[in-house]
């Protein structure tokens, strides 16, 4: 069933000096939220004067920039059969009331859908190689073979190995500046 949650980047109305959501932050909401069927609907805060601040001009802009290179495994996408692979720390971690950062890694995985192929999104920076155990060799959720996979925003080649193990990512040279690192895995026909 299709859903929305709301939030705030900072507080819900104007005042100095508050804290914003890294944009890092807020990606990883959007892809963990999407992955679940839903919709974000994110309150961004103006001055009484209708202005952005500085500082929410940048997070606005990481945002934008994330968006343009991994937009199209957002846009258009479906829940796949799962959401995702949630990492051991994560699943330890128990945030406060409000506390929406939920200390992701590279372990958490977040998966979406479009036109036969399949989106997985690691929500922390990979530091070696992303293994996605949901694609191990004779998973009955894997529709075919994987054929090929290529990192969202770039288009450097990617060496990938499968095994009975999970889906083996070999860390790319060059990582993007964000932290959400979305790949686009195609299946054979």
């Amino acid at each position: 069933v299709p859903w929305q949650t709301d939030t705030s980047i900072g507080d819900w109305y104007y005042r100095t000096g508050q804290k914003y959501k890294t944009a890092n932050e807020v990606v990883q909401m959007l892809v963990d939220i999407v992955s679940k069927n839903g919709n974000l609907l994110i309150n961004v805060v103006q001055t009484p004067e209708g202005d952005l601040e500085p500082d929410m001009l940048k997070i606005l802009e990481e945002i934008g920039v994330w968006t343009a290179a991994n937009g199209e495994g957002i846009y258009g996408t479906r829940p796949w059969l799962i959401f995702g692979e949630v990492s051991p720390e994560t699943a330890a971690f128990k945030p406060g009331r409000f506390d929406e950062n939920y200390k992701y890694n590279q372990k958490d995985i977040r998966f979406t859908t479009k036109e036969g192929a399949l989106y997985a999104f690691c929500l922390g920076t990979p530091t070696g190689d992303v293994i996605i155990k949901s694609l191990a060799a004779g998973s009955v959720d894997v529709p075919a073979p994987v054929a090929s996979v290529r990192m969202l925003g770039s288009d450097q080649k990617i060496k990938w190995t499968k095994n009975e193990k999970g889906l083996f990512i070999r860390k790319p040279a060059k990582i993007p500046s964000w932290q959400v690192v979305g790949f686009k895995i195609t299946f054979m026909e």
